[in-house]
Parts: C-alpha cells; structure tokens; sequence
C-alpha cells in the first residue's frame, strides 16, 4: 500500500470515529431561538417593571420565565430531532443517551435551587443560580459536543458568578446577556462549521 493511499485510510478511520463520539446534532437554529426567547422575557419583564428583586414579583416571573424555560424545552428538542432526521441520521443513538446524561445533573441542580428560592422568596438568586446550574450542563455537553458547547459553558459560569457577587441585583439584565446574548453566541459559533477531525500523533 502506497503512503498516500494510507494516509487516506487513516484519515476516513478517525472521520468514521469522530462521527461515533462528537455529538454533532445541536442546530445553530435552535440556539438563535432560545436566545430570541431569552431576550423576549427580559423585554417582557422590563415592560411590566417586575424583576427578582421582590417577592411580590413571584407569579408574573414564574409566568414568564416558566414560558420561556417551556418554549425553549420544547424547541430546541423539536428542531434537533428535525435537524438529525433531517441528515439520515437517528435521533436517539447510544451517543445521545450519553449526551443527556451529561446535562442531567445541571439540569437538576437548577430545578431543585429554583423551587428552594421559590419557597424560601429569595428571587433574586434565581438568575445567578440558573446561569451556574446551565454552564455546568453546557460543559457536560461540551464533553461530546467540542469545545463550542465547553466556551458558552465556561462563560455562563462566569456570568452566574459575577451575577451572584456582584450584580445580584440586575437579574433581568443577567438573563438578557447570559440566556439571550451566550445563546445567540453559541448559534453563531455552530454557524461558523464543525471541528476539524482531530489528529493523533
């Protein structure tokens, strides 16, 4: 066998194994609308002059944000599985079980800190508590998804925690430049083309 017909042996081998462990099925699309839903929240929120700072302000947040958790759920599950279908490909593979598992433990987190602050009235920790609790399912992603999914991760952890000590009291704007701004980001960086197959020596 000629070198050069070798090397492209070794390159479809480690193309056919990236395509088993890189979870490539997030759209750039889904995140323009998660972000899109984000911002349309924090829009809302600011129009009505409600934000985290007063617990009187538990049921229209509740009302919105909940919304915009739901719709943005339900999307960005829609337009994956229509992407990955859309490509030939199954939308629940081995591959995907693993991903879900990575973003679980976040996932929960977030859900268990958000009903503890719903009944303890201390709101405006909810907005810090989400970006850590989401940044820390971004990473668990970011395990198979690159590192796309590992920078909008790192960056929502930095947005929780200056948004926990610092601006604990501009909840509306965390979530405006946290869940609208780093998801417009990520959709931007899906758009910009997949990793290139990575080399081994």
């Amino acid at each position: 066998m000629h070198p050069e017909e070798a090397e492209e042996h070794l390159a479809v081998i480690r193309s056919m194994m990236e395509r088993t462990t890189r979870y490539t099925g997030v759209p750039a699309y889904a995140c323009f609308a998660a972000g899109a839903l984000a911002l349309a929240g924090a829009g809302a929120s600011a129009a009505l002059h409600i934000d985290f700072n007063s617990p009187i302000h538990q049921a229209p947040l509740t009302l919105i944000w909940g919304g915009v958790c739901l719709l943005g759920a339900v999307q960005f599950v829609t337009l994956t599985v229509w992407s990955v279908r859309r490509r030939g490909e199954p939308a629940w593979t081995r591959l995907t079980q693993r991903v879900v598992t990575a973003v679980l433990p976040g996932t929960y987190v977030g859900a268990a800190l958000t009903e503890f602050c719903r009944q303890t009235g201390n709101l405006d920790y909810l907005p810090p508590f989400w970006c850590l609790c989401y940044g820390a399912a971004c990473l668990g992603l970011g395990l198979y998804a690159g590192w796309k999914a590992n920078l909008v991760g790192c960056l929502f952890l930095a947005a929780g925690t200056l948004g926990l000590y610092l601006f604990k009291d501009q909840g509306i704007a965390l979530m405006a430049a946290a869940f609208g701004g780093l998801h417009l980001l990520l959709g931007a960086l899906i758009l910009l083309g997949h990793d290139p197959p990575t080399r081994e020596d």
